[in-house]
């Protein structure tokens, strides 16, 4: 057998010869053996060398090897491209259970200025916005609670203007005739009886009860003679109660104002008008000078200062008028009550100018 040939057979065991002689298992073919290349027959099981190219027959168990299966992984190409890496939570729970759970957020899609096509994924990006008001009211000064959108810049309002706080009014008490009264808001010596009127803002008169001349009513009106009734109260020399009279409602006089205290210095005048809170103030000391308070549930004075009233000084001057008119000054606190101040204010003075019980002997002097 030549080299050339012997490189392509695989390794075979020894052959085994069946021969009576040596023994069951060797043989010896008459013609003996040949010395040239064998076809070779390879099973899974056996391997055979057929009769014309060996006398002697051959077998041989293979032992078969796993087979291993390689599949075609496709090559990795570099790319300077950024690589988004997703992770996924699974939870027990379902989608449409999940979905059920999360809160609604009204979301908009921001507008973005139109591309090219192209073939790359496009992020939309959400984001949630508060429901514009429906009122339709505009504020001219920016809200420094709101956040701007990202990527927009912030928006700038109008400055808003100096806001005018309100000031105490000063309403002085100038007699205009025997028996008319205006509470003005313009103060000052040698005003002429024309521009007090302008500028008055209560006009208060006396009337006479004719059944009962030593009885009188009191009116205080808003702005002139002719204007709108704010109250007015009747008191005197009478069998009847006093009484008092509110925008058209009439009541007793000792149902709204009561008092509290002997001294001047620690008497209050209690002025109670309904349930309504703001109508409930109260007055503290006599003269020269009243404070007014709110009412608290005590029935003592509560909270800041809501007036003050100013006593007139009882010396006339040659053109019949006090040279120090009385006055009344209502903080901004007191605004809200004004015309229970004022009305209250005249009757509490009135009060203090009548005569007690104990001095009824000088009623006629």
């Amino acid at each position: 057998m030549s080299t050339a040939t012997q490189r392509h057979l695989p390794a075979l065991p020894t052959p085994v010869f069946h021969n009576s002689a040596a023994g069951p298992y060797m043989s010896v073919h008459p013609r003996g053996l040949r010395h040239k290349p064998a076809r070779t027959n390879l099973s899974r099981s056996k391997l055979s060398v057929s009769r014309d190219s060996t006398s002697a027959e051959v077998r041989y168990d293979q032992v078969q090897e796993p087979r291993m299966t390689l599949e075609r992984v496709r090559p990795v190409v570099p790319s300077n491209r950024p690589t988004v890496v997703g992770l996924a939570l699974r939870s027990s729970t379902s989608a449409e259970e999940r979905h059920k759970q999360l809160p609604e957020i009204p979301t908009a899609p921001r507008r973005t200025s139109p591309a090219a096509p192209s073939n790359r994924p496009i992020a939309v990006l959400l984001d949630a916005r508060p429901e514009s008001s429906t009122s339709g009211e505009s504020t001219s000064a920016e809200d420094p609670d709101q956040v701007p959108e990202l990527g927009m810049a912030p928006t700038r309002g109008r400055p808003a203007g100096p806001s005018r706080a309100p000031t105490a009014v000063v309403l002085a008490f100038r007699q205009l005739g025997f028996n008319v009264m205006i509470a003005s808001s313009i103060a000052g010596e040698g005003e002429g009886i024309e521009r007090m009127r302008a500028g008055a803002q209560y006009h208060i008169s006396v009337h006479m009860n004719c059944f009962c001349p030593s009885s009188f009513v009191t009116v205080v009106r808003r702005g002139a003679a002719d204007g709108e009734l704010v109250g007015s109260f009747e008191m005197g020399i009478s069998t009847q109660r006093a009484t008092v009279n509110m925008y058209g409602v009439d009541k007793h006089l000792d149902t709204v104002l009561s008092r509290e205290g002997k001294k001047a210095a620690d008497r209050i005048w209690q002025w109670n008008w309904g349930d309504v809170p703001q109508h409930s103030i109260c007055w503290h000391r006599e003269s020269p000078v009243r404070y007014c308070y709110f009412m608290g549930t005590d029935g003592r004075p509560n909270g800041p200062m809501a007036a003050a009233f100013t006593c007139s000084s009882s010396i006339v001057g040659p053109d019949g008028m006090s040279p120090q008119p009385a006055s009344l000054k209502v903080y901004p606190h007191g605004l809200r009550a004004l015309d229970h101040i004022v009305v209250s204010a005249l009757l509490v003075e009135r009060k203090r100018l009548t005569p007690s019980l104990m001095g009824f002997h000088s009623i006629f002097n």
